[in-house]
Formats: C-alpha cells, sequence, structure tokens
C-alpha cells in the first residue's frame, strides 16, 4: 500500500494492487488477494531442539 486514500482494484485478476491511477490502497489490495485461489497452507514439521537461551553469570 502506497497511499491512505480508498479506491478499488483496476483488475483484481491480474495478481497485482494496482488501482487506475496507479498506486495500491488497503481495499485494492484486499480485492486483488481475494481474487486469488485459495492456497493450502503450508505445514511446519515441529522442531525437537531446544529454543531457550544460555544461562547469564
Amino acid at each position: 500500500m502506497d497511499t491512505t486514500s480508498d479506491a478499488v482494484d483496476a483488475d483484481p485478476s491480474d495478481g497485482r494492487c494496482r488501482t487506475a491511477s496507479g498506486t495500491c490502497t488497503l481495499r485494492a489490495a484486499v480485492m486483488a488477494a481475494n481474487a486469488r485461489p485459495a492456497v493450502r497452507p503450508r505445514c511446519l514439521p515441529a522442531t525437537t531442539g531446544s529454543r531457550s537461551r544460555p544461562a547469564r553469570d
């Protein structure tokens, strides 16, 4: 997003957030994202390593 104005996406099916004036508004970004087919989220494997920080003296 590069503007705070409220304008629709000129072509939501092209996958780009671009209004008729060439800017990217929040509404245009949502329209472009909603026009894309649903993507199944990727699941990352569980980690078994330690995530704690070393103790300080």
